[in-house]
């Protein structure tokens, strides 16, 4: 599973195994290859309820999505205390580290990966 160590680096597709037995949110339609267990949902319910219902170990999100994008999840998921993994999905970037920053700035307490090449 992502490593704490994430916050400062990125996977490259495809990421670690996700065991069965951990709880997946994908939101944006976009599941990591590989995941078959993963419980997909829409931005736009994203809130206290939902999190406190699945309790997902992980939240899985296009760097840019159709409904909204990563800036918008990451900010969400900090104002709501979300304490697992913030997953972000892109294509491959020229500038990560750039990313990784301004996203990790915008919820400074999540713990956030940046996957390239997953879309």
């Amino acid at each position: 599973m992502c490593e704490e160590s994430c916050v400062t680096r990125f996977f490259t597709a495809p990421v670690p195994v996700i065991p069965p037995d951990v709880v997946v949110l994908s939101l944006g339609g976009k599941a990591l290859a590989g995941v078959d267990h993963a419980v997909f949902g829409a931005f736009s319910r994203l809130d206290a309820r939902l999190l406190a219902t699945l309790r997902p170990a992980i939240v899985t999100f296009p760097l840019i999505g159709a409904d909204c994008d990563a800036t918008q999840v990451v900010e969400r998921l900090a104002v709501l205390g979300f304490a697992g993994i913030a997953l972000v999905l892109a294509a491959d970037l020229p500038d990560p580290a750039m990313v990784q920053r301004e996203l990790q700035s915008l919820g400074p307490g999540l713990t956030l990966c940046l996957v390239l090449g997953a879309l």
